[in-house]
């Protein structure tokens, strides 16, 4: 029997069959997902919705829909066919509308030719594109003698990191208290500087919103950032680090390069418009 259900959380059995479906899909046809592990491991996300397609106990399709910053929902589909791309289309509209939002964002892998030709015969407008990158162990960073120091940021420090992500992307993310523990805030001669976002997993780590303030940028405190991170969390054992970065920011591109990521797939970016 063919159903979906919406969940507002995954159990154990549930993600290890999302992270199955989404290796198989990378493993036969190179095609890749925005799944943030941080997001398919909580338990008490309000912003996230899953929506999963069963057919006899086995998952065929699987929906992630998010909305952390502005007036848009995020939308990741992994395994979709022509018979049901439709059907999860429909239920995006249907979730933010829910959630009082007026646009939708889809999010696909520019090689998922069935995907992105169903959004283009769906006149979705493309916007923008972003590489993944993923850290080759053999290129890592060397951790230079400096100032910047990390620490976890805390419930004082949300009005400088709204400032942080306002400078560096132009809208604010919604933070919640237990974000915190995941966000690390740099600091040069006691004053923030940049932050980063974590998203760790058992087997993997995905870097988020990373910005240095507009002031200090071009003085090696981003670097620095990157490689106590990198090197920190390679001398646990962990190698699988990736993160993404938009096409049209070519010095972040070449920062990341430089520090020893390569590019494993390009994500595109199509929006539509949802009336209320």
């Amino acid at each position: 029997m063919r159903k979906i259900e919406k969940l507002t959380a995954l159990n154990d059995e549930q993600r290890k069959k999302i992270y199955a479906l989404a290796k198989q899909f990378a493993k036969k046809e190179h095609i890749y997902f925005k799944l943030d592990a941080n997001i398919l491991e909580d338990e008490q996300n309000k912003l996230v919705s899953h929506f999963l397609l069963m057919k006899n106990d086995r998952l065929q399709s699987y929906m992630l829909a998010s909305s952390y910053s502005g007036n848009e929902l995020e939308i990741t589909l992994l395994g979709g066919t022509e018979s049901n791309i439709s059907d999860f289309f429909q239920l995006a509209i249907s979730e933010a509308r829910e959630r009082s939002l007026n646009k939708v964002m889809f999010i696909t892998d520019s090689n998922d030719t069935l995907t992105v030709t169903n959004f283009k015969n769906n006149l979705l407008e493309y916007d923008f594109s972003e590489y993944r990158l993923v850290l080759n162990p053999e290129k890592k960073p060397s951790v230079i003698s400096s100032s910047v120091t990390l620490r976890q940021a805390n419930i004082t420090d949300e009005k400088q990191i709204n400032a942080l992500d306002f400078d560096g992307f132009g809208e604010v993310t919604q933070i919640r208290e237990i974000d915190l523990q995941n966000i690390l805030l740099a600091e040069v001669n006691g004053e923030i500087v940049g932050k980063i976002w974590l998203g760790e997993s058992a087997d993997s780590l995905g870097l988020f919103g990373f910005v240095v303030s507009a002031a200090e940028r071009g003085k090696g405190y981003g670097r620095n950032m990157l490689a106590q991170i990198i090197n920190d969390k390679l001398a646990t054992g962990l190698k699988n680090i990736y993160l993404e970065v938009a096409l049209i920011n070519p010095s972040a591109l070449k920062l990341y390069e430089e520090c020893g990521f390569e590019k494993e797939a390009t994500f595109d970016y199509y929006k539509l418009n949802v009336e209320q």
